[in-house]
């Protein structure tokens, strides 16, 4: 049995594809099932009960398993116990990081807005039926992974083929987004160390190792007014992750600006020479940035390694 699992601190498009992912493959003639590699958030939890389908099994270690990577390739975001040697395949839309594989495998990246995406267009390619139900979760992945297209990871074909999904599934996009958006930004019993992990991504540059979390939400001011337990958390995850520097940015997902957090000093020089954005209680603005993976890291990573 192959295991196909999205990234820890999973969201949305890494679930969805995970779920979706098992079902071509297995049409295509794989013996495999989905996982998760970790909690579920309420955004991906609602998209699941809308769309009648159960959560994918938690997995936190692939010792001895045969396994797909979606939405991710990097060691650092996948489950311990991974061995590449028993990786059959790669379906993704990130930088590559240090895969290495002893044959070949079927590796399939492209840069566009969402893993969902790519997967759409492989069941078409084939000429695979898609049902409707996991069509619908395809369409959730493009809309929640592009912000509804205002990600500027967002491609044309991004919009087409979520149109063309939204047709099949008979479903209203603005009306879901709508719906998607105000789960996601349910705070509700999540704690603040909570809050900061669970969209949280580790890189390195340069031999320095710095931590981004974001949280998209509609509703900004819920978590600009807890400004001093948000930071306190970040202390501390800074200290037991051992990490150089840590960020949090809360994105406004209606006004697409974020609201970059700073611990202490060292991540204040950092945005301000990265950045350069107004710094008002050791939060920085950052009017029309809110794509971690295009916006934030690159800049970040470019200025380490320089």
């Amino acid at each position: 049995m192959i295991v196909v699992i999205g990234h820890k601190n999973p969201d949305t498009d890494s679930v969805v594809s995970a779920i979706v992912g098992s079902y071509l493959f297995n049409q295509l003639g794989f013996n495999s099932k989905p996982a998760r590699a970790g909690e579920l958030n309420k955004e991906t939890k609602f998209i699941l009960n809308y769309f009648k389908k159960n959560e994918p099994e938690l997995i936190s270690n692939l010792a001895g398993q045969d396994f797909i990577l979606v939405d991710h390739n990097s060691v650092k975001e996948s489950v311990d116990g991974r061995d590449d040697h028993r990786l059959a395949a790669v379906i993704d839309h990130h930088y590559l990081s240090g895969v290495q594989t002893e044959k070949p495998i079927l590796y399939r990246a492209e840069p566009i807005g969402s893993t969902s995406t790519i997967l759409a267009k492989m069941f078409w390619e084939k000429k695979i039926d898609l049902p409707q139900d996991l069509a619908g979760l395809l369409l959730a992945g493009i809309i929640s992974d592009t912000l509804k297209f205002n990600s500027p990871t967002t491609t044309k074909e991004d919009k087409e083929i979520a149109q063309k999904l939204a047709d099949l599934t008979k479903v209203d996009i603005d009306q879901l987004a709508e719906q998607m958006f105000e789960a996601k930004s349910d705070l509700g019993d999540l704690s603040w160390g909570e809050i900061i992990s669970k969209d949280y991504k580790v890189f390195e540059g340069n031999s320095k190792t710095f931590g981004v979390g974001v949280w998209e939400t509609v509703k900004p001011e819920l978590l600009l007014r807890n400004r001093d337990k948000i930071i306190e958390s970040m202390r501390r995850k800074k200290e037991i992750d051992r990490l150089d520097w840590f960020l949090f940015g809360v994105v406004d997902i209606i006004k697409q600006n974020t609201y970059l957090f700073l611990v202490d000093s060292d991540e204040t020089e950092l945005a301000q020479v990265v950045f350069n954005g107004k710094i008002e209680n050791r939060i920085m603005f950052l009017p029309g940035i809110i794509s971690r993976k295009k916006q934030m890291v690159p800049e970040i990573l470019k200025y380490l390694n320089k």
